[in-house]
């Protein structure tokens, strides 16, 4: 009994092994995950415009931690700007992660209202001075989008990473960390969200393959792989205007909207 318990152990260490050096081969990076104060600072919503004199938006820049207001807020942020005519096509991220519940909850919405999805290295925006004479102006340097984040990006119909941005995925943790039980409904949770919004069910092995206390980073070609990233070849979803939506909770497991991913 004692030979085959330590047969089971070596076979399962050594496909551990085998897994990480195939990720590593394939390219995938993984990095400690960094905190720091702007980390516990909640998601805010701002738009940028590109028209002197015309208050159209760009995009908008979520930035920030994703907490459990963060749908709603986004529901009546974008909401606004419709009401009041405004057209809203991309969002561009900028989020070390945060509430797992709502982040998938963002992602639906997201999706609902026809929007596109955008990580970078580098956000811009355009001002105009005297006689409309444009300045561009940067308005974050280095954009990324982890754990929670990553999740609510996958709500976009049209979804982009670019080469000089950052997208992770990790384990997620809560205060059941040791329920392997709420770990399997969270993990089922997930699947089906991967499902719905058409992205290979190998981002889930990713992440599961990640400690918490890190992020794995995909590559453009990585995300493309796993239709993280579907803007190659481009599509003509990325000219879909915002449709009707109506604010709608996630009610698949109300008792795990303590985890958190960040």
């Amino acid at each position: 009994m004692k030979l085959i318990l330590a047969l089971i152990v070596y076979i399962a260490l050594a496909f551990q092994i085998s897994t990480n050096q195939q990720a590593n081969a394939s390219g995938m990076s993984s990095v400690p995950l960094a905190q720091d104060k702007s980390d516990s600072r909640p998601m805010v919503f701002r738009f940028y415009t590109e028209n002197c004199g015309n208050r159209t938006p760009l995009y908008i820049l979520a930035e920030g931690t994703i907490t459990s207001e963060t749908p709603k807020q986004f529901y009546q942020f974008v909401k606004k700007l419709h009401d009041s005519g405004q057209a809203v096509t991309f969002v561009f991220f900028n989020s070390p992660g945060g509430n797992l519940v709502a982040g998938l909850e963002m992602g639906k919405m997201i999706r609902q209202f026809g929007l596109n999805t955008l990580v970078g290295g580098q956000y811009e925006t355009i001002t105009f001075g005297k006689d409309c004479e444009a300045q561009p102006v940067t308005v974050v340097n280095s954009g990324v989008c982890y754990s929670a984040c990553a999740y609510a990006f996958l709500g976009g119909v049209g979804r982009r990473v670019m080469k000089d941005g950052a997208f992770g995925v990790h384990q997620f943790y809560g205060e059941q960390k040791n329920s392997e039980a709420a770990a399997q409904v969270t993990m089922t949770l997930l699947g089906e969200y991967l499902n719905e919004m058409g992205i290979d069910q190998g981002l889930l092995n990713v992440a599961s393959l990640t400690p918490s206390s890190e992020i794995e980073l995909l590559s453009v070609k990585q995300a493309q792989g796993l239709n993280v990233d579907n803007s190659s070849p481009p599509l003509r979803e990325w000219q879909i205007g915002a449709t009707s939506v109506s604010y709608t909770h996630l009610r698949a497991h109300e008792t795990r909207e303590d985890l958190v991913c960040r």
